[in-house]
């Protein structure tokens, strides 16, 4: 989306966050790859809390990123794609990815990317993989969620987290664009995210 709320632009990063302290067990990694709407976890800390209860995350979240088509560009920055970043990331994703990615692209070729961004997960040796469906107030991601919810009838280790069921009745926690996050929101997206996670 070109429209974003003014925060998220400015937190939108590519950030690693800790890992545990010494002495205490080394928490395996994830990584989180999204567009401007799951940035809002960096500017919840209550919801990294939550995300990194049993992980050591590393949060690559790009304002106009998508999935396998160029990317739009804002503010004379155009992101990788997703596709790209674990292309080039590969083993060092870690054992779980997130993939919250989709506000950008065209609905109806969201399943041919979705299928290519499964196949480098799978190179690169991904387990779990977490995809979020779309928060979709007007109908117009229906093909992408629906793309995201049988996905798991091909790709076995893709678990559907389904953000558009559940924020569906909650408008206060989106901003005037019914996408991008307020601290609510964002808080709501964590604990949807932990939920999905396997135990380490």
């Amino acid at each position: 989306m070109r429209t974003i709320a003014a925060v998220l632009v400015a937190i939108a990063a590519f950030a690693t966050v800790p890992g545990s302290g010494l002495g205490q067990p080394t928490r395996p990694h994830m990584t989180i790859i999204g567009d401007s709407v799951s940035a809002a976890l960096l500017a919840v800390p209550a919801a990294q809390t939550i995300v990194q209860r049993r992980y050591h995350v590393t949060y690559d979240l790009q304002v106009c990123r998508r999935l396998v088509d160029p990317s739009c560009e804002h503010d004379g920055v155009t992101p990788s794609t997703a596709l790209d970043e674990i292309r080039t990331l590969g083993r060092r994703l870690g054992r779980v990815v997130v993939i919250v990615v989709g506000y950008n692209d065209d609905p109806a070729r969201y399943r041919g990317g979705l299928d290519r961004v499964m196949r480098a997960l799978v190179r690169a040796h991904v387990r779990t993989v977490v995809w979020l469906t779309m928060r979709d107030p007007a109908g117009f991601y229906a093909p992408a969620n629906k793309a995201i919810r049988v996905a798991p009838h091909r790709w076995h280790r893709l678990r559907v987290a389904d953000w558009a069921a559940l924020s569906r009745d909650h408008p206060d926690w989106v901003h005037s664009d019914g996408l991008h996050l307020y601290e609510a929101g964002a808080l709501a997206m964590a604990r949807l995210i932990e939920s999905r996670l396997p135990r380490p």
